[in-house]
C-alpha cells in the first residue's frame, strides 16, 4: 500500500515532519494475517505498534475452562491498542488478538515509535480518541454480558448479521465464541427459535424465515 493511502487513512502521519514521515517509512514493513490468525498471544511482548490498514481484528480473552467473550474490535485506521499497553503499562492485559478475515498492518518498530511517536502531542490525540471508542464498545458488552439474557443477546446478533436475504453465515460454536456462552447453549436456543417458526439453522449457516417477528422478541 502506497503512503499516500495510509496517510488517508491515519491524517495524523501527515502532520509529523517530513524526516520523520521518511523514518517510519523506511524502518516499518507490511504485514499481512491470515483469518484465524493471532496476532499476539497471553503473556507475549510487544515489538511492534501495528496500524491496522485493511481487514479486522478482534480482542478478547479467555477462562480457565476455554470460554472466550469478546471484548472489542478494531477496524481499518486503528492501532492495536494491547501493543501499547505492553510499552506504556509494562505489562499486557491477558488478552489476545485475532484476525477476523485477512487483514493487514502496517507495524512500526519500538525504536522508530520512541523516536516519531513516543512524545507526539498528534499521536497521542489519536490515541485518546482510539481508546475513548474502544472502551465505549467494551462497556457495551460488558453491559450485555452482566444485564442481559443470553436468548436475547442471541437475537441481536441474529439481526445484526443477517444480510439484506436474511441469511447469517456463522456456524454454533462462532455465535458462543461472540457471545461468551458455551455452544450447547447456541444450540438449544437455535433450535427453540426453529420450532416457534422464526428461522432454520443450516451447516455454516442460518435462514431467518420472520424477521420483523424475531425483531419483536427485544421489544
Amino acid at each position: 500500500m502506497v503512503w499516500e493511502k495510509i496517510i488517508q487513512l491515519f491524517p495524523f502521519l501527515q502532520q509529523l515532519k517530513t524526516t520523520e514521515q521518511k523514518m517510519i517509512q523506511d524502518n516499518s514493513f507490511i504485514k499481512e494475517i491470515k483469518q484465524g490468525e493471532l496476532l499476539i498471544s497471553q503473556e507475549k511482548t510487544c515489538q511492534f505498534t501495528p496500524l491496522i490498514l485493511t481487514g479486522l481484528l478482534r480482542i478478547f480473552k479467555i477462562s480457565e475452562t476455554g470460554r472466550e467473550v469478546t471484548l472489542f474490535r478494531s477496524y481499518p485506521g486503528d492501532t492495536c491498542l494491547l501493543n501499547l499497553s505492553c510499552r506504556f503499562g509494562g505489562n499486557d492485559f491477558g488478552a489476545m488478538v485475532q484476525a477476523e478475515g485477512k487483514s493487514t498492518l502496517l507495524m512500526i518498530p519500538e525504536s522508530v515509535f520512541r523516536i516519531v511517536l513516543e512524545k507526539s502531542v498528534i499521536w497521542k490525540d489519536f490515541l485518546v480518541k482510539s481508546l475513548y471508542q474502544r472502551l465505549g464498545e467494551t462497556i457495551y458488552i460488558l453491559e450485555q454480558v452482566a444485564f442481559t439474557r443470553v436468548d436475547q443477546r442471541l437475537v441481536r446478533i441474529l439481526l445484526d448479521q443477517a444480510n439484506n436475504t436474511g441469511t447469517i453465515y456463522a456456524t454454533q460454536e462462532q455465535l458462543a465464541t461472540e457471545l461468551g456462552t458455551a455452544r450447547e447453549v447456541i444450540s438449544r436456543l437455535l433450535t427453540e427459535l426453529k420450532l416457534k417458526g422464526f428461522l432454520i439453522p443450516k451447516r455454516g449457516k442460518i435462514q431467518i424465515l420472520r424477521l420483523e417477528e424475531l425483531e419483536s422478541l427485544l421489544l
